[in-house]
C-alpha cells in the first residue's frame, strides 16, 4: 500500500540541506512512498524542472501575509527563550524601527520568565487552540498523509502544517534548518512529534528552550556535507581555468557578511587584496553585498550561486546539487578562507582548510550594533571560539598577518579544526542524509 509523506520547502536553503541531499534521495528510493513537496507557487516550474519526477510530487502554494497572530506568538516565542544572540537582535530591532514598550515587554519577558516551562507549554496551548488550520486542510484530506516533515520548523508555513498535521491527527517531524535558528529565533509555536537535528549542542538548545523530551530528538548530522566526503573533486587546473585564475598561484575564499548584517565588505576584500593571493569571493546567496566600490582586478572572482527568482532579489534565490559541488571545488581548492559570517568557516574545516573570521569594521569602527565585534557574543559561534579551530582577525594588520601565516603553514590548528568539525558535524561518514532519510521513513506507520 502506498503511503503519501508531505514535505514543506518554503526557505531558500531547504534544497541544499534536503531535497539535493540523501534525505530525499533515501525517500524516493522508497517504492511505496508518495512525496508531495510544498513549494512557493512562483517556484514550482523550477523545482519540478530540476527535483522532481518519480514518486515525487511538487505542489504551488501563495505564500500568505503574517495574521495578527503569527505576528503575536512568534513574538512571544522569541522574547521567552535567554541567549546572549536574542538580546542583541532585540537591541538591533530597537535600533532600526523604535518600539521602545515593544522592546521593554520583550525584555521583562524573557528576563523573567524565559525559563518558566509551564508558561511556554501555556502559550504554545493557545496558539494551537486559536490558530487556523483550514488553510491546508484541503491537502490533508486529498492526499491523507501518513506524516509531515516539516524542514523549517520556525518558518510560518511549517508552523501551520505543523498544527494542521496535529488537528488531522498526522505524525510530524521537524528539522531545525541551521545551527543558530534555536538561540536566533526562539520557542517553536508548534512542537513535532519528532525533530531532526544537525548535532548534540543543538539537541541541548532544543532541550533547554523548547520542553521537548529527550527521546523525541534525533541527531542525524549535516547532510549536505555527504558531498563533501563523498564527492569527487574537480582538478585544480579545470577549475582555475573556469574563473580566469593562475593554478600555480595562492588562492583565498572569502565569503562576506552581506549587506543585511555590514556595511564594510568592500573594505575587508580591499584589505585582502594586500595579501597579493588570488581571491574568490563567495557571495552570500541570499543577500546583496556591495562591491560597487571595489577597484576590479583580475586577481578577483566575484561568485554569485543559486537561482534567482526576481532580479534584484536575493533572499528567495534556491541553490541546487549543482551549487553545493561547486561550493566543494571552491573549499577544496582553497588556501585559505576569511569569512564574515562563521558557517563557511566551519564548511572549510571539513577540507581541512584553516578559516579566519575577519571580525572588525574595516578602515573604521562602529557603534557595537552595527559592529562585526557583535559576532563575539553569539551564541552559536562561542563552540567554535572555544575549540580554537578558526583564527580571529580584530583588524586589518592581524587579517593580513593571520592569511600570511596559514598560507605559509595551513597545517597550524589542525587539530583543533579537527574537534571543532566533529562536535559540529556529528559524525562525518558521508551518510547524514541517509541516515536521517531512514529516521524519517521508520516513523512511517
Amino acid at each position: 500500500m502506498t503511503k503519501t509523506i508531505f514535505i514543506t520547502s518554503f526557505n531558500p536553503f531547504i534544497a541544499r540541506n534536503i531535497l539535493a541531499t540523501d534525505v530525499f534521495k533515501t525517500l524516493r528510493a522508497e517504492k511505496k512512498l508518495r512525496i508531495v513537496v510544498f513549494v512557493p507557487d512562483y517556484k514550482v516550474s523550477w523545482f519540478s524542472e530540476n527535483l522532481g519526477g518519480g514518486n515525487a510530487t511538487f505542489v504551488a502554494l501563495p505564500i500568505s501575509s503574517l495574521s495578527t497572530q503569527d505576528v503575536f506568538f512568534t513574538y512571544l516565542g522569541s522574547s521567552l527563550v535567554r541567549s546572549r544572540t536574542l538580546a542583541i537582535h532585540k537591541r538591533e530591532k530597537l535600533l532600526k524601527d523604535g518600539g521602545y514598550l515593544r522592546f521593554l515587554i520583550s525584555w521583562f519577558l524573557r528576563a523573567f520568565f524565559g525559563g518558566v516551562t509551564p508558561l511556554k507549554k501555556f502559550i504554545r496551548g493557545v496558539d494551537f487552540q486559536t490558530i487556523k488550520t483550514t488553510r491546508y486542510a484541503e491537502y490533508f484530506k486529498e492526499y491523507s498523509p501518513a506524516l509531515v516533515f516539516a524542514t523549517d520548523v520556525f518558518n510560518n508555513e511549517d508552523v501551520h502544517f505543523l498544527a494542521a498535521a496535529r488537528r488531522f491527527k498526522v505524525t510530524s517531524v521537524g528539522m531545525i534548518r541551521s545551527w543558530d535558528n534555536v538561540t536566533t529565533k526562539g520557542m517553536f509555536r508548534m512542537v513535532p512529534d519528532r525533530l531532526v537535528v544537525n548535532n548534540e549542542i543543538i539537541k541541548q538548545e532544543v532541550l533547554k528552550h523548547n520542553c521537548m523530551s529527550d527521546r523525541n530528538v534525533f541527531v542525524g548530522g549535516i547532510p549536505q556535507y555527504d558531498e563533501y566526503v563523498r564527492g569527487v573533486r574537480i582538478s585544480r587546473r579545470d577549475f582555475m581555468k573556469r574563473i580566469g585564475f593562475d593554478p600555480n598561484k595562492k588562492m583565498v575564499l572569502f565569503s562576506p557578511f552581506g549587506d543585511r548584517f555590514f556595511s564594510h565588505d568592500w573594505e575587508l576584500l580591499t584589505i585582502l587584496e594586500e595579501v597579493g593571493a588570488q581571491i574568490l569571493v563567495r557571495l552570500t546567496p541570499n543577500d546583496q553585498v556591495s562591491l560597487e566600490r571595489l577597484a576590479r582586478t583580475p586577481f578577483v572572482y566575484i561568485d554569485r550561486p543559486g537561482h534567482q527568482f526576481t532580479e534584484g532579489n536575493f533572499r528567495d534565490a534556491e541553490l541546487t546539487s549543482d551549487d553545493l559541488r561547486w561550493l566543494a571545488d571552491s573549499l577544496y581548492h582553497s588556501d585559505v578562507v576569511v569569512a564574515g559570517g562563521a558557517s563557511i568557516g566551519l564548511d572549510a574545516a571539513v577540507f581541512d582548510k584553516p578559516a579566519i573570521f575577519a571580525w572588525f569594521d574595516g578602515f573604521g569602527k562602529e557603534p557595537y550594533l552595527k559592529s562585526a565585534r557583535r559576532w563575539f557574543d553569539f551564541d552559536h559561534v562561542a563552540p567554535l571560539l572555544a575549540a580554537g579551530g578558526v583564527r580571529i582577525a580584530r583588524n586589518k594588520d592581524e587579517l593580513i598577518a593571520a592569511v600570511k601565516d596559514c598560507l605559509a603553514d595551513p597545517n597550524r590548528n589542525r587539530e583543533q579544526r579537527n574537534a571543532m568539525l566533529l562536535e559540529q558535524a556529528y559524525r562525518l561518514d558521508g551518510r547524514a542524509g541517509e541516515r536521517i532519510g531512514r529516521f524519517i521513513v521508520s516513523l512511517i506507520n
